[in-house]
């Protein structure tokens, strides 16, 4: 085998300094464009956010006129997300409402007795709509009993509170 020549081993290095100068430039002349961040694919993540969580004394008449109230909400602010979960049955409400503050939802509606306790003793900031038959005095809630928890009734407290 043939160890190459002097000539060879200078056109081989200035072949690779030449490839990464090359590169180099093209990568650096990308224009003031390619300084900026690339446009948001979704908003998502700036939006508002209501969510609504229901335990499982949560009844079907209660939950449907909620879950209207929230929609109706959202087609009048278009940038407001509304979610909507139940409560796990081993799962202690304190902990859920803690999960959906980390989701980012600025305003949760509980529907459901066990959650009353939990959101009056919460101490986050987070505002809260909640649909329950006893009276909750906490003054980050607003409190509604199913009987008044008409859809334009939770639309008004979910976009007040939001």
């Amino acid at each position: 085998m043939r160890r190459p020549t002097r000539w060879q081993t200078a056109i081989a290095a200035t072949g690779g300094a030449l490839a990464i100068g090359i590169t180099a430039i093209a990568l650096s002349t990308g224009g003031s464009a390619r300084n900026q961040p690339p446009a948001a694919v979704s908003t998502i993540d700036s939006q508002l956010r209501a969510c609504m969580l229901t335990d499982a004394t949560a009844d079907a008449k209660t939950i449907a006129p909620v879950w209207a109230g929230l929609a109706q909400a959202a087609a009048h602010r278009t940038d407001l997300i509304v979610q909507r979960y139940s409560l796990p049955p081993a799962v202690a409400p304190a902990t859920y409402l803690n999960t959906l503050a980390q989701m980012r939802c600025t305003t949760i509606v509980t529907v459901g007795e066990s959650l009353r306790a939990p959101v009056a003793a919460d101490t986050t900031g987070h505002r809260y709509v909640v649909i329950s038959k006893q009276p909750i005095t906490a003054s980050h809630t607003t409190h509604l009993t199913p009987s008044q928890a008409t859809s334009g009734a939770v639309a008004s407290a979910v976009t007040a509170a939001t």
